[in-house]
């Protein structure tokens, strides 16, 4: 047998090497067109809020409004009518999908729209929702669906509680501040001059935020609020729960999601203990920087995320300056805040305006001139606070703040 020439070898072995590096470009070319993955999400979520007199079942994540059906069933047994409570200027695709999600579940809809004169949360607002629930038909047994905001959700607590005795509320948040603030701190009734005169105590049983229908954006207000409540909420629950949102912090500001769904269950489940506790001071805790924040807002047109946040950071100071918190734990609430992306008022403010407006929020509410500080991380307490303490604070807080 003859041996192969040497340039034959030599030949294969070059085509051999082609055929491999065509293969090689061509994995290359399929690697490149392949679709990137997308970023995996988390699970939606399903948690149980505790409100006094009974628990909120509170869902949120991508496409839970696909669980509304079901949730519906459980609501009010046997379906009959429903009413729809949404504003004319909301969303039309979200509310029709709504609609068609009470339908599925057998109820018998009757839409409602407000004309909001003096405002959603009013009393003639209140005596409108009441007067297109008679007409509508709905008793106990039936159910009310709000589509919308916190304003528009607090409205509808305070009527339902009261409708034929405690009408079932199910809810679909606009927006994420309005899961977290809704369920277990709906906002006062405003009468005449004041805001939230008029309590209104928690009521919703359901509520639904699907993350493929609300912004997730930071640059939105109603994400920022969201965060500002977190720290409001961490600072009045526990240390566990304060450093769970510091560990938390750099993540949720980075966007990520896990983070966020884990600290949107941890501050629903704080505000609903404090909430729904038994001990008035704790509940009176809630009001953490929602004093000098009443005031800013009717002297400023700022964001709200920006107003609770300077509360927070006023009531931390005036507290160390009665020495009842260390100022250690004042650059930590400072910091955290700041970890979130929560910034500053950047507006000229006129100290003795301010004092005046501050004490009137106060005073209107009560004869003493309390203010709810905190006494170490995770305990709130209201105070009794000076004249002169208070004028001294205030001023040095306008001075710190100016227009850029």
């Amino acid at each position: 047998m003859s041996e192969e020439s040497p340039l034959r070898d030599e030949a294969t072995e070059t085509e051999l090497a082609s055929v491999k590096e065509a293969e090689a470009d061509q994995e290359a070319v399929a690697v490149e067109e392949q679709e990137p993955e997308e970023p995996p999400v988390p699970a939606a979520v399903k948690q149980w809020v505790p409100l006094s007199g009974g628990a909120c079942d509170a869902r949120f994540g991508f496409g839970v409004l696909d669980e509304l059906e079901s949730m519906l069933r459980s609501v009010s047994g046997r379906p009959h009518r429903a009413a729809l409570l949404a504003p004319s200027s909301f969303d039309e695709g979200l509310v029709e999908r709504v609609r068609r999600e009470l339908t599925s579940a057998g109820f018998e809809v009757a839409r409602i729209e407000l004309e909001a004169v003096g405002g959603v949360r009013s009393m003639n607002t209140a005596a409108q929702l009441a007067r297109h629930l008679d007409d509508a038909g709905i008793s106990v047994d039936d159910i009310v669906c709000a589509v919308g905001s916190t304003d528009l959700l607090s409205l509808a607590a305070f009527v339902c509680q009261s409708w034929c005795g405690g009408t079932p509320l199910v809810s679909v948040a606009g927006d994420l501040s309005t899961l977290v603030e809704a369920v277990a701190t709906p906002r006062g009734l405003d009468v005449s001059r004041h805001e939230q005169m008029v309590t209104v105590s928690p009521w919703c049983r359901h509520i639904v935020c699907d993350f493929d229908l609300v912004s997730l954006d930071p640059s939105q207000e109603d994400v920022m609020l969201t965060r500002s409540f977190m720290v409001q909420t961490a600072m009045l629950d526990s240390v566990e729960g304060f450093t769970k949102l510091w560990d938390r912090s750099l993540e949720i500001a980075g966007g990520d999601l896990f983070a966020l769904s884990d600290q949107l269950a941890e501050t629903l489940k704080a505000r609903g203990r404090t909430s729904s506790s038994t001990s008035l001071a704790l509940r009176q805790s809630l009001r953490y920087g929602n004093e000098l924040a009443r005031a800013l807002a009717r002297l400023t047109k700022a964001p709200r995320s920006i107003l609770l946040a300077e509360g927070l950071r006023f009531a931390a100071r005036l507290s160390a300056g009665m020495e009842r918190f260390e100022v250690d734990d004042v650059m930590a609430q400072d910091e955290l805040l700041e970890r979130l992306g929560i910034g500053y008022l950047e507006e000229d403010l006129d100290a003795e305006q301010l004092v005046r407006t501050f004490r009137d929020e106060c005073f209107v509410r009560s004869s003493r001139l309390q203010v709810a500080l905190p006494e170490k991380l995770g305990r709130v307490r209201l105070a009794n606070v000076t004249d002169e303490l208070l004028e001294a604070h205030l001023g040095g807080f306008c001075a710190t703040r100016s227009a850029q």
